[in-house]
Order: structure tokens, then C-alpha cells, then sequence
């Protein structure tokens, strides 16, 4: 062993000048195959050419079709080779189809439970009552966590209810049952915040074509006429506890109103309104928006909002409400 390592290089330049042989090949015939420049540079390397030379012409002949037979052989290898190295790759891919299908079957079966369990809960929660309603009729521990970890998965899976980076870990599956409370809770939240401000968003953009084919029977004025026919003017130090002691609430039914908020966007906008009706067991007004400043006007089809008494008194404080 120690004598035939002695033949071998003491470096790995053996490899680099293999590497500058086959590069030449490739630079003298593009279009050879790999195996016809494998045979070459054996025969080269590994000095066939001397040793033919030593045979007679018979020897040489008998090497040539000893030669060609192991060709064809080597060619025949080469193809099981292939197909065997095809086979076991489609085996694979078939096995990681087969995989993927499993992992899909069990994802739509675990979405079916989901549903399932949905609907035996009464359907999707959408009101935070119905999150105390069933705790408070639960019997035990277990069985209000899966039931709130089933509105998350539901929410996350099914609904594929969309959230901020910074609310992503609300559908964490805690086995804590206030804290998956508390994420069901605000994601219900996040939930009304988003339709909310689309439905606004929505009736503010109201087509122009339909307000232009309204009537306006109902158009409230911007200022209303007094007796003395000047204007009535804008209502700016009212406060509600004065209309709380006058009793009369509802005297600013039919009122028109400025309201300034904030739709997310960072943008203070400035929406007219209109009081329609005080619902006093509840104490609150049921008001509708449009923005004039885009054209628009009140109609019967708009959207009513419900505004509290605690929240006018807050907003004209603010000056964020006037009402005209």
C-alpha cells in the first residue's frame, strides 16, 4: 500500500488538468457528447496509445471488436442506469404527491370539523354577549376553551379574517382560557372596526348618478328659516345635559348637523347629518351622514348610524359637532 502511494501526486493538480482537458475538448468540438470526450481523454491519460503499440496487428484487431462489444455493453448500462436513476426519481415525486394530497385531505378534513363544531356552537360569534353567554352556561374548563379555540381557528382558517402584523398573535392557541377570551374578544373588534369604517366609506362614495335622479323631497337645508326670516344660527354651546333637563331630546329630531371624525386614515373629514329619531330607553339618536362637499345629498337610502348622548356631548364639547 505504502509503494502505490508513493505514485500518487502530492497535490490536487491532478484534478485541475482533468478540468483543462475536458474545457479544451469542449472548445475544439462544442457539440461532442460527455462520454465521447470521457473516452478520449482516457485513452490519453492512461497511455493505451503506447501499450497498442507493443501488439501485433491481429492482437489490435481482436482489441478493436472486444472493444465494440464493451461499447455497446457500456451504452446498454448507461440506459438501465437512466432508467433506474428515472424510476426512482418519479417514485419519489409520486410519493411527495401522494404527501401533499394527505396533507391537503387532512387540512379540508380539519376545516370540515371546524365548521361542524361552528355550527353545533350556533354559528360564527360576531357580539362579545355571546362569548359571556356561552362561558356562563359551560359546564366545565375544557369545554370552553375548545369552544373559543374553535371561533379563532374558524376566524383564521375558514374566514382568513385579515389583521395587522401587530395583531397576528391573536390566533395564538392558548391553553389559557382568559387570554383566549380576551384574543376572541378583540378580534371581534378588529372585525366591526373594519366593516364599520368600510360600510362608511362606501355610503360616503355613493354613486352620483343615483343622488342626481333623487327627488330631495327630504333635503334638510343647510340653515333652517326662522319666523323673521333670517337664519337660525348655528347651535354651537348647546349642551345635552340642557337638553336632558329640558326633557325635550326630541326637539332635535329633524335637526341638521356638522360632524367631524377621523376615518383611520389620520384625515379629519367633515360629514353633514341629519338627527332622525331619539330611541330614549337607550338615549340615543339614530342619525345619517353624506358629504356635500363631494356633492352629495340627503337621501332616504343612506345608511343610519346610532350616536349616543355621551358621544354628542363629548364631540361639542370638542366642537367636533355642531348642531345648525
Amino acid at each position: 500500500m505504502i509503494l502505490t502511494s508513493k505514485s500518487c501526486p502530492a497535490n490536487n493538480i491532478t484534478l485541475e488538468r482533468l478540468m483543462a482537458q475536458i474545457d479544451r475538448q469542449k472548445t475544439i468540438a462544442p457539440n461532442t457528447s460527455i462520454s465521447t470526450i470521457n473516452s478520449k481523454l482516457i485513452f490519453k491519460n492512461n497511455g493505451t496509445a503506447d501499450w497498442l503499440r507493443e501488439k501485433t496487428e491481429e492482437q489490435k484487431n481482436t482489441l478493436r471488436v472486444k472493444c465494440r462489444h464493451m461499447g455497446e455493453e457500456k451504452r446498454q448500462r448507461d440506459i438501465r442506469d437512466f432508467i433506474n436513476i428515472y424510476n426512482e426519481k418519479s417514485t419519489i415525486i409520486e410519493a411527495r404527491i401522494e404527501e401533499k394530497e394527505l396533507k391537503e385531505a387532512k387540512i379540508q378534513a380539519e376545516k370540515e370539523k371546524n365548521i361542524l363544531e361552528i355550527n353545533n356552537l350556533g354559528g360564527k360569534w360576531t357580539k362579545l354577549n355571546q362569548i359571556y353567554s356561552f362561558i356562563s352556561t359551560c359546564k366545565t374548563k375544557k369545554l370552553k376553551i375548545n369552544a373559543i379555540k374553535a371561533q379563532i381557528t374558524y376566524r383564521k382558517e375558514i374566514e382568513i379574517q385579515k389583521v395587522d402584523t401587530n395583531s397576528k398573535h391573536l390566533f395564538k392557541k392558548s391553553p389559557d382560557l382568559p387570554e383566549l377570551t380576551e384574543n376572541l374578544k378583540k378580534l371581534i373588534q378588529l372585525e366591526q372596526s373594519s366593516e364599520n369604517r368600510e360600510e362608511h366609506v362606501e355610503d360616503m362614495e355613493t354613486n352620483a348618478s343615483t343622488i342626481a335622479n333623487d327627488n330631495h323631497d327630504n333635503d334638510v337645508p343647510m340653515s333652517i328659516a326662522s319666523d323673521s326670516n333670517n337664519n337660525v344660527t348655528c347651535i354651537m354651546n348647546t349642551s345635552i345635559h340642557e337638553v336632558q333637563n329640558d326633557n325635550l331630546p326630541t326637539n332635535y329630531v329633524g335637526k341638521h348637523i356638522l360632524h367631524i371624525w377621523d376615518e383611520g386614515s389620520n384625515k379629519l373629514t367633515e360629514y353633514d347629518g341629519k338627527l332622525l329619531d331619539y330611541n330614549s330607553s337607550t338615549m340615543t339618536f339614530r342619525v345619517a351622514y353624506w358629504n356635500s362637499k363631494k356633492g352629495h345629498k340627503f337621501h332616504k337610502r343612506l345608511r343610519k348610524y346610532d350616536l349616543t348622548l355621551q358621544e354628542s356631548e363629548d364631540d361639542l364639547k370638542s366642537g367636533d359637532l355642531k348642531i345648525m
